[in-house]
């Protein structure tokens, strides 16, 4: 595989890492007017090249497509694109050569290609639309090099990948919004389950609340009834709730026989220390402490935490400081 030409321009980037939504440059003057009525109808930019098409996700974030030897490429704007298409070309020319495979005829394929500010670099990754995964023209990366989570198995590897995919399609859902396996009807049982197991346990690990899952059903619902004919707003919203789901899964371990079914820890932890001012704080304060630690250390599992369950948490503890403060108040002033 032809690496030597690609290694001086091509980095490795995940849809997580990448800088797109890192950007801190903030609009210090009001954008430029056309300066003829003329150049208002203009459907597309004067600068962009004729074989790239405009599209603009459901946020109003501006990206550019083009197909290359029969798959898409992907790439975001920037504020001086009329300077970066022939780095962004060789980009993409280094990435197909290095590739070493026949691209023609793989429509599931699609490259991601951005050009990294201030260096002839361009960050990139391919996306397979069949098996939901990301994957990079390097054979030895290492997951602390593309800022991936530690991968325990198998398993565990094709889910990270899977929410990297998801990641992708939420942030570019509008240039082939009918062409993607969108699973709703998978989706919606998933939701149906976990609302099920709220409903029968108050230890269920899905990431939503009970309030919430019915609300997202009922909104999977309507995309259902559209029977495929979607749109990127459609596509935006299905990908980022995979996303959620996929690391959900990751996180519970979830195909493995060590999996987190319910709110239990599954990783080994050094036990801590308990100094003796906690003690003497505990003792003193009538082991009030002692009770709210153990209620933190049961939503705090395995460097995780339940956002839904840790909501509870503190609305039922400012519930009793209120009721506390209340008794105080009045068996002061009698």
């Amino acid at each position: 595989m032809a690496q030597s030409s690609a290694a001086a321009s091509l980095r490795p980037v995940t849809p997580a890492s990448s800088t797109r939504y890192d950007s801190s440059r903030r609009e210090l003057h009001a954008p430029r007017m056309p300066s003829s009525s003329l150049g208002a109808l203009r459907t597309r930019p004067a600068y962009l090249p004729p074989s790239w098409v405009t599209h603009v996700n459901p946020e109003g974030a501006v990206y550019y497509v083009r197909s290359y030897s029969g798959i898409a490429v992907v790439t975001p704007a920037c504020e001086d694109m009329i300077d970066r298409w022939s780095q962004i070309e060789r980009g993409i020319g280094a990435a197909y050569a290095a590739q070493g495979f026949v691209c023609e005829g793989r429509g599931h394929l699609e490259l991601y290609i951005e050009l990294e500010e201030g260096t002839d670099t361009c960050g990139y990754y391919f996306v397979n639309h069949e098996t939901r995964a990301p994957f990079w023209i390097e054979d030895d990366l290492h997951a602390d090099e593309l800022q991936l989570p530690a991968f325990a198995s198998i398993s565990t590897i094709r889910l990270a990948l899977e929410e990297q995919y998801w990641l992708h399609a939420e942030r570019f859902p509008s240039h082939r919004p009918q062409r993607l396996s969108l699973r709703i009807p998978e989706l919606i049982s998933v939701f149906l389950h976990a609302k099920a197991d709220q409903l029968t346990s108050n230890q269920s690990t899905f990431p939503f609340n009970a309030h919430i899952t019915q609300q997202l059903i009922d909104l999977l619902g309507i995309l259902q009834a559209k029977h495929g004919d979607l749109n990127g707003h459609d596509v935006g919203f299905v990908a980022r709730l995979w996303a959620r789901i996929t690391r959900y899964r990751y996180e519970s371990f979830y195909g493995e026989s060590h999996s987190r079914s319910r709110e239990q820890r599954i990783l080994e932890h050094a036990p801590g220390y308990v100094e003796l001012a906690w003690s003497f704080l505990v003792t003193l304060l009538f082991n009030i402490p002692e009770h709210y630690k153990m209620s933190l250390d049961g939503l705090w599992i395995d460097d995780l935490v339940s956002e839904s369950r840790f909501r509870n948490f503190m609305a039922e503890s400012l519930e009793e400081w209120k009721s506390f403060g209340i008794s105080l108040s009045l068996t002061l002033l009698s």
